[in-house]
């Protein structure tokens, strides 16, 4: 989840938030106002220059790449400028200016910053990002609550290789694949490892002393960030930390390999590498994911890549099953439930879960022999009968004739015929064998 990713999810008022209380102050900005809105005349905020006393108008453009900002845009900026007695205008966006927004800017010198330069600074300032709420909404709203509760992460903030909805996604489909018909998203929480970020300064002999430096980023688990990825000062999830000393000594040898490896120039002599503790942040390595899966609770790990690493079920209990459904319980090749319906049974056949995945209605054997009787308006004594499937054949014996009878699982009747005891007709056997 890269910069621009982060904030193009804000939403226009966290946006404008975001870029009136981190990005202008970089700036040499000083925010006077917020205005905002539908009717901001051409300035969403108003700053000062507190180097050269000028007044600002900034307008704010959260637009995904492929739409740019226009001409007219630029032309509101200019409006505003005269609106609100500015000196200087400046549009800061996600995106970038169209070509006749970018030849109006350069001709009255509107300043901007696209999403590119954005996202440089951003990492190259260490400018703090803010997770977006509308990240983990379906998490909240799924937990039955509305608000969701933001948590400040320890030291510098906290990288978001994977982010939240992406990771429920996974583990969802995952569930999806093992059987899970409805996983019911619980919560979700993420542990955090170290990510150590280091000044780094190469010097060597080629031909003369030279020197390169360089700023890397090594995580607890040795992977190599080149730069300071982006980093994240609240979250909307719960958190738990894992650090040992270990981790620190290990990322630093990592790092100097790095550097000896990527920036060092094949042939160098007496290299010298020198680190320094730049920043000392996290990254969230691991999420845990629970569910409500039918009868029982899920927890999906999936990993900063997008792996899942491991699934903690809980396990399903003849009580469990009885409690849910009622019924007698059956055990074999799953789970099945056999209801007592009056005159018809039904067989539930559950998944791991306890999810009911198919139903079966059968006629009972009684109401059958009762519904033929009826059909045929007799009641002999020598009755045979046989199940097939949900439905049951009847064979009455009656006055030297066989009254065959098919009886549904819906207790109808879908198909009969009396034929003589002592002859074979097409299609149909004597009694029932």
């Amino acid at each position: 989840m890269g910069v621009l990713d982060i904030l193009t999810s804000l939403s226009s008022e966290e946006f404008e938030k975001y870029v009136a209380d981190y990005v202008l102050p970089v700036l040499g900005l000083r925010v006077h106002n917020v205005v905002g809105g539908p009717y901001d005349r051409g300035c969403d905020i108003i700053a000062e220059d507190t180097r050269f006393g000028s007044r600002v108008c900034v307008q704010v453009k959260r637009y995904s790449p492929e739409r740019k900002v226009t001409e007219k845009d630029v032309r509101n900026v200019l409006f505003g400028m005269e609106q609100h007695r500015c000196d200087r205008g400046l549009i800061v966006t996600t995106s970038d200016l169209n070509g006749p927004a970018l030849s109006l800017a350069r001709q009255y010198r509107i300043d901007y910053i696209n999403g590119a330069r954005l996202a440089r600074m951003v990492e190259e300032q260490l400018i703090p990002l803010v997770m977006p709420k509308a990240v983990v909404a379906a998490v909240h709203q799924e937990e039955g609550s509305h608000e969701a509760v933001e948590r400040e992460v320890r030291d510098d903030g906290v990288f978001i290789p994977l982010g939240v909805t992406n990771a429920v996604e996974v583990a969802r489909a995952y569930l999806k694949s093992k059987g899970a018909l409805h996983p019911q998203l619980g919560g979700v929480s993420a542990l955090l490892k170290r990510l150590y970020v280091f000044k780094a300064k190469a010097s060597y002999k080629l031909g003369r002393r030279r020197s390169e430096e360089a700023v890397i980023s090594v995580d607890a688990e040795g992977e190599v960030y080149e730069g300071v990825p982006p980093l994240i000062n609240t979250v909307n999830f719960y958190v738990e930390y894992e650090t040992s000393r270990e981790d620190y000594y290990s990322a630093r040898e990592i790092a100097i390999r790095y550097i000896t490896s990527r920036i060092v120039p094949e042939g160098a002599q007496d290299i010298k590498i020198q680190l320094k503790n730049h920043a000392l942040a996290w990254v969230a390595a691991l999420y845990a994911i629970r569910f409500k899966v039918g009868l029982v609770d899920v927890v999906v790990h999936v990993d900063k890549k997008g792996r899942v690493v491991k699934m903690e079920r809980g396990r399903l209990t003849d009580d469990l099953v009885r409690g849910a459904y009622g019924g007698e319980v059956v055990r074999g090749d799953g789970y099945k439930v056999r209801l007592d319906q009056g005159n018809f049974v039904e067989e539930l056949k559950l998944n791991e879960f306890g999810e009911v995945v198919a139903r079966a209605r059968a006629v009972k054997e009684s109401y059958a022999v009762e519904v033929a009787s009826k059909f045929f308006g007799i009641a002999g004594e020598d009755v045979r009968y046989k199940r097939e499937g949900g439905a049951v054949k009847v064979d009455i014996f009656l006055n030297g004739h066989h009254h065959l009878a098919k009886v549904d699982e819906n207790g109808e009747v879908v198909d009969y015929v009396v034929v003589p005891d002592a002859e074979i007709y097409e299609g149909f056997e004597k009694g029932i064998t």
